[in-house]
């Protein structure tokens, strides 16, 4: 393998800059992966290749006669997931009914990249609504996993840890509702990143456009997180502050950020769990067990005091983020996924027999539960539960702790095995409740050629603690393993 594409973006940057290699070669690297592997995993959904080769171009002729510093990012190739609008793609959010559907905008995460002078490669695949951990819909079709295409590469942004994990693309822009950055970034061996809740503004994030999102009531706000994954830990804290902060839209981004990203904590105290007990999921398998325990070793090693808490501690964690969700003002799941149309429950369990629904299994699936039977007392309840569980973790994380988690309990499963075990996203998703951040780093392979890693959680606005911690588990453990079958 071209050791480019084993570098980080800022690697790549110095070396453009530095005309040690120019833009357009780095750019058709990247490309020529892309086009030879596409056709199997199915990551990519839409290209820019032919107009990002002229971009390319164009940046090496600009920077013929000109010395670049402040753009580390300069003609480093990006992805970016296809629910977020990037002006003349299609933002379907992998919805039949919005197939045709071409944005008019760039949202700004997309834009702030490209205004660093990046060059897209392509939009990525996402599952239906993004409201799944395996990614598939009825407009691209299932995202295969790079380490082995039987396998799930996660969701919502799949396609994108599909991409990166191949190192096909060194970057790019994922959104995370219930573990749609760190589930992707596990299973395919990346680096993801879940910022603070509200760090990162959400404008063009589907299904919403700029105005509808800066007239946007705080009790519609989603519960959804753009961040930055990459296959190298050190591209995680500069993409996040060129991401970060409020843009004259998004009425709830956190407007003073600099100061969140410009410190330096110490790291103190590393608590873990390795093997938690949370109802209605599966016990982590003994190796990813064992991955967050050498984690934790690791740190001791280093002089951190290490804490194990009790097994229990997140047993409630589905209905607490099951309960943050519906405290959304939102429409039902079924308006949703069928604008248009009511479903009929019976004639669209028959088309989905017959593989002639406009819809996939688990958007039909939710869009029969969302809604029914409410319980509200024991929403409340659980709502607030969660806020005091929050205030706990939070002081016990404080400035200058981390908390070692299973991402998930086990490597990528094969394709539909996922229906087994559906709600083991809340491994992940509790953090989204919490408004927590949370950096995935990739730790190994396991038995079986996957990959696994761990999750790194801090208290809100410690996003630069815990990416400090993947960076330095990264140098211990070797971060991202380009998969065999290319290299």
């Amino acid at each position: 393998m071209d050791e480019i594409l084993s570098k980080s973006g800022l690697q790549i940057g110095e070396l453009i800059r530095t005309k040690k290699i120019s833009v357009e070669e780095v750019y058709r690297l990247h490309a020529e992966l892309v086009t030879r592997f596409n056709p199997v995993l199915n990551a990519v959904v839409e290209s820019n290749i032919d107009r990002g080769l002229q971009k390319a171009r164009q940046l090496d002729t600009e920077l013929k006669n000109h010395t670049l510093e402040s753009k580390p990012y300069y003609g480093v190739p990006y992805t970016c997931k296809e629910m977020i609008s990037i002006k003349g793609f299609h933002r379907t959010g992998g919805n039949y009914f919005y197939k045709d559907e071409v944005s008019l905008e760039t949202g700004t995460t997309a834009e702030r990249l490209s205004n660093q002078d990046m060059v897209l490669l392509g939009t990525t695949n996402v599952p239906e609504f993004g409201f799944w951990f395996e990614t598939k819909n009825t407009i691209y079709g299932r995202t295969k996993n790079p380490y082995n295409e039987r396998k799930t590469s996660g969701g919502s942004s799949g396609g994108e840890g599909a991409i990166i994990g191949l190192g096909a693309s060194p970057l790019g822009i994922g959104s995370d509702i219930g573990g749609s950055i760190r589930i992707p970034a596990f299973f395919c061996g990346i680096f993801g990143h879940k910022p603070s809740y509200k760090l990162v503004p959400l404008t063009g994030h589907f299904p919403n456009s700029a105005q509808k999102l800066s007239e946007m009531a705080l009790e519609e706000y989603p519960l959804t997180t753009i961040g930055p994954m990459c296959r190298r830990a050190e591209d995680l804290l500069p993409l996040l502050k060129i991401m970060a902060g409020a843009d004259g839209f998004d009425r709830q981004a956190v407007a003073n950020h600099g100061p969140l990203l410009s410190k330096s904590p110490r790291l103190k105290t590393v608590y873990f769990l390795s093997d938690p007990i949370i109802h209605g999921t599966t016990r982590t398998s003994a190796e990813v067990k064992k991955t967050v325990e050498n984690a934790a070793q690791y740190f001791e090693q280093l002089g951190h005091n290490v804490v194990e808490i009790k097994t229990g501690f997140f047993k409630d964690a589905l209905k607490m983020w099951s309960s943050r969700l519906s405290h959304s003002q939102r429409a039902s799941f079924a308006e949703l996924i069928s604008p248009h149309k009511t479903l009929a429950p019976l004639e669209e369990v028959s088309k989905l027999i017959l593989g002639q629904s406009k819809h996939t299994l688990p958007a039909f699936i939710l869009s029969q539960l969302d809604g029914r039977a409410i319980d509200r007392e024991s929403i409340q309840h659980h709502q607030e539960q969660l806020s005091l569980f929050k205030s706990e973790i939070n002081q016990l994380l404080g400035e200058h702790n981390i908390l070692l988690f299973p991402t998930q309990p086990r490597s990528a499963p094969y394709h539909n095995e996922l229906f087994l075990s559906p709600f083991d996203f809340v491994y992940a998703g509790i953090f989204n409740a919490l408004e927590l951040p949370v950096t995935q780093a990739p730790i190994k392979l396991d038995a079986k050629k996957m990959p696994i890693g761990v999750q790194i959680v801090g208290s809100w606005g410690n996003d630069v603690l815990t990416i400090q911690a993947a960076t330095q588990l990264e140098s211990a453990f070797g971060g991202w393993q380009p998969p065999q079958f290319y290299s």
